[in-house]
């Protein structure tokens, strides 16, 4: 940039007056480049001396103790890093309470505090306070659009309140920050398929297990997923890699030795079976879907009679099990007992038509995953079949959907009750599920 008129010399062909030199104007020019250095000096003394006092007061805390947290947080109350670090000790030992009023004081005193905002929306997802988890980790988000820990909390959050789908949102975001997380990918992946995105969930999972490969979760999750696509040698391979990091998954072993059953029949995948349900078995005893399998084997073997026990043990596991239920009733006409047989496919029959209308009313609810009246009607579907692991699962989402329902809530407490007193008086069923499905 040319200099100002004022300042600019005289030279050949310029019709503009030399300007004189001046020393006194000179030397004041020099007098205010001076004292203008050594402000920018001070500054910067200062500034390092801030950067430093912080940096050693952050390493003085790091090395405090919880007591000391805690009395370093009442002798500094409106101290946002002291705070900050005290309520993160509370977290730590299960006090999310304590700890939201103390991130809460944090966010206060220091409103662009994002580890403040960050430490508020954990205590509040432990308390189960979604909605206010969810705007706190909204706002951690805008202090700090890459804090990794906010789009996973976030997400977390939303998937607890029953949105899959914004949550996967939120795990596409953090992934594109930092594609090297392997924990966001499979978080991804398991979001996808909630909302039936086969596609986008298998290449996640396969992002998974490329950024994480010692993880067996992973694998079992890539391998339960290729299963259900019906790409049935690829599970085989992925649920193999899972047993091999981790033999003691009961759930990986149940797949593979679902899938080995489902390949074509050879002596070594039927022996690959009966290994696997027997060791997911030995590791939970209460594993229906592998005392079912181990009926399958026997039924592959030709042995009718152990056929017979397993798939009633089945039955009697879970009474509203329309596949357990169906495989007893053919192994029974099998084995000779044409009239038990009946009246048990009769039964899985009826509870073939209520599987139907669950799965009608869960496609609605992927189409509007929020819908609180889909939640109820399922919740109350499962109720009618006997399935209460799943109505109350499906109460509890509606109730986290919306305002307080004190109807619905009376509801729920009343079933609660009358769950709780079956399984006082109930005795376990020698014949397999009643002819109405329920237990």
């Amino acid at each position: 940039m040319d200099a100002p008129e004022t300042d600019r010399p005289n030279v050949e062909g310029d019709s503009q007056p030399a300007i004189e030199f001046d020393p006194q104007r000179n030397k004041s020019k020099s007098s205010r480049q001076a004292i203008i250095l050594a402000i920018g000096a001070i500054l910067i003394i200062v500034s390092l001396g801030i950067r430093n006092s912080a940096r050693a007061k952050e390493r003085r805390l790091k090395t405090l103790n919880f007591e000391d947290l805690a009395l370093a947080s009442h002798d500094e109350p409106d101290d946002p890093l002291t705070l900050v670090y005290y309520g993160d000790a509370l977290i730590r030992t299960d006090q999310a309470a304590d700890a939201e009023k103390v991130f809460k004081h944090a966010a206060t005193v220091a409103p662009t505090n994002e580890h403040a905002q960050l430490g508020l929306a954990s205590a509040q997802l432990r308390l189960n306070e979604l909605p206010a988890a969810a705007e706190s980790y909204q706002k951690a988000i805008k202090l700090d659009p890459h804090d990794k820990g906010a789009y996973l909390g976030l997400a977390q959050t939303l998937d607890r309140q029953g949105n899959a789908a914004e949550a996967a949102q939120q795990l596409k975001r953090l992934v594109e920050i930092d594609p090297g997380i392997g924990a966001a990918w499979y978080f991804l992946g398991k979001m996808y398929s909630q909302t039936e995105d086969t596609a986008h969930a298998l290449d996640a999972l396969q992002h998974a297990v490329k950024v994480s490969p010692d993880q067996a979760a992973y694998w079992r999750d890539l391998g339960d997923l290729s299963h259900r696509l019906s790409k049935l040698s690829d599970a085989e391979v992925q649920l193999k890699k899972s047993v091999q990091i981790s033999n003691n998954d009961p759930l990986a072993l149940l797949w593979l030795g679902q899938v080995s059953l489902e390949l074509p029949d050879t002596p070594e995948l039927r022996s690959q079976a009966s290994k696997s349900f027997q060791a997911a078995l030995e590791l939970d005893p209460k594993m229906r879907e592998a005392v079912y399998g181990m009926g399958q084997v026997f039924q592959r073997y030709a042995n009718l009679p152990d056929a017979v026990k397993a798939f009633r043990r089945a039955c009697e596991m879970r009474p509203s099990d329309e596949k357990a239920a169906r495989a007893l009733g053919n192994a029974e006409v099998l084995a000779g007992n044409k009239a038990e047989g009946e009246k048990l496919l009769a039964a899985a029959e009826q509870m073939d038509r209520a599987k139907r209308e669950i799965d009608a009313l869960k496609a609605n609810l992927a189409l509007d995953p929020r819908s609180r009246d889909t939640r109820l009607k399922i919740a109350r579907l499962f109720r009618k079949y006997g399935n209460s692991t799943e109505a109350l699962k499906h109460y509890a989402l509606y109730e986290h959907l919306g305002a307080e329902d004190t109807a619905v809530r009376r509801e729920i407490e009343q079933y609660q009750h009358e769950i709780d007193a079956k399984s006082v008086t109930q005795q376990p069923s020698t014949t397999g599920p009643t002819t109405d499905g329920k237990p």
